[in-house]
């Protein structure tokens, strides 16, 4: 989500590619949510939303590959004037944005009585990290900015070895150790595991990958690794998502995690493979395509797309038209579609006010 003079094309795909994945994610989800489960359309919204799980962590490795890049003059000062208040201006404005649009829908739409005492805690949501469902993506990015002046000190010393070292850790306690916890306690009560490293248990990792894979260069080998585990992730989530659902009888969202391993595999090979297809190629140079600019252009609009397709998805799924009149394999991407070019239309008009750049 940052501007760059020298753009880099494969960051411009995956910020688009993400956003994208982020609406298909949640479109998909809501009809997850309200379908039977084990239903020839609950198993549709499933296969989708297992494609798309890297959505977010994408966009946590592409802040990692810029702010943690020791080439790129940084000091904390700019940190939080840059990076910090935007975030913070975008909590508070899109936090009373969508608590005060639930609350005139609530009064208005669904004719609910909401007490003066009930407005109030709705707002007050926000300044306690709830401002709404997708919002709390920007609570930890502001956590992870207010890291990176540390967390650059490591990245301007470590050789390639001890940044791979940093990263199995985070795989294994971040990330695998949580998944066998939750596994063990569901075999048996009284195998809890309390090993932890809670350093680990968070979006940390992410950072540090995006950094230190678009620093790597990997052999055709390794590439041909990467994809052949990240494409058996999908079908791990896909499959095991859909089994341990069916068998409790009821949604069960362990795989679906951001932090669960089949997640952690399938960020890495999206972001190896973009990387490789479109490495080669840079925006801002008089070179660049027509296709290039347009997708620079769509890239600087994903920050705003993020936080204004809650709302239009909420207003299409109002008006009922997220179902349509299509099976749920035509529907979703369509929706998604839909969905994301009206939200890129308004962002991209609205950025056209100064002032709404400050949180868009």
């Amino acid at each position: 989500m940052e501007a760059e003079k020298q753009r880099v094309f494969y960051a411009d795909v995956l910020r688009v590619l993400a956003a994208f994945a982020v609406v298909v994610l949640h479109v998909a989800g809501d009809g997850w949510k309200n379908t039977a489960v084990g239903s020839m359309d609950w198993h549709i919204y499933n296969l989708y939303g297992s494609l798309v799980r890297w959505a977010v962590p994408i966009f946590v490795m592409l802040s990692g590959m810029f702010l943690l890049d020791p080439g790129k003059e940084l000091d904390t000062g700019k940190i939080y004037r840059k990076y910090i208040l935007r975030v913070l201006i975008a909590i508070v404005v899109w936090g009373l944005f969508y608590r005060c649009t639930d609350i005139a829908i609530s009064r208005y739409i669904r004719h609910k009585d909401i007490s003066r005492n009930a407005a109030i805690v709705e707002l007050l949501e926000i300044p306690f990290g709830t401002a709404w469902f997708h919002l709390w993506y920007l609570y930890m990015i502001v956590g992870l900015y207010v890291m990176t002046p540390i967390y650059r000190v490591f990245t301007r010393t470590a050789s390639q070895k001890e940044c791979r070292y940093l990263l199995a850790v985070f795989a294994l306690f971040g990330i695998c150790l949580p998944l066998l916890k939750k596994g063990l306690i569901c075999i048996h009560p009284r195998l809890e595991l309390n090993l932890t490293v809670a350093e680990t248990v968070n979006y940390t990792g992410y950072f540090f990958a995006g950094y230190c894979f678009s620093k790597a260069s990997l052999s055709k080998r390794q590439k041909g690794i990467v994809y052949a585990v990240g494409i058996l992730s999908f079908f791990i989530m896909a499959v095991g998502t859909a089994f341990l659902s069916i068998r409790g009888g009821e949604n069960t969202e362990v795989l679906y995690e951001n932090l669960s391993p089949v997640t952690m595999l399938e960020t890495v090979m999206v972001f190896i493979l973009v990387k490789s297809l479109c490495g080669r190629t840079s925006t801002g140079r008089p070179s660049a395509t027509n296709t290039t600019r347009l997708i620079s252009n769509i890239s600087s609009c994903t920050f705003g797309i993020y936080l204004l397709h809650a709302f239009v998805l909420r207003v299409y799924i109002m008006a009922g038209v997220t179902k349509l009149f299509f099976s749920p394999w035509l529907s979703v991407p369509l929706v998604s579609l839909l969905i994301f070019s009206v939200s890129l239309s308004i962002t991209y008009l609205l950025r056209k006010i100064p002032v709404c750049r400050w949180f868009m």
